[in-house]
């Protein structure tokens, strides 16, 4: 799993896979990718040091992994 956060947009984007089959913004600012199984395989969440409590400024100038668990499109 791989997380990205892009400082200028305020962008971060989180990849379990990068096949992705569809997306969905599930609500404004927050985009699902799935694969054809339907298995969350990223996700990309807009104004995320808004929308994150606690977001980390050390973010914003690095690369970073973060442990997640995979989920299932219901």
């Amino acid at each position: 799993m791989k997380a990205t956060y892009n400082q200028e947009d305020d962008v971060l984007w989180i990849r379990w896979s990068n096949e992705i089959d569809e997306s969905d913004e599930t609500e404004p600012g927050i985009i699902v990718d799935y694969d054809k199984q339907g298995n969350v395989v990223g996700l990309e969440i807009l104004d995320a040091s808004k929308r994150i409590k606690n977001f980390p400024q050390s973010v914003a100038d690095s690369t970073s992994v973060i442990n997640a668990k995979s989920f299932a499109k219901e």
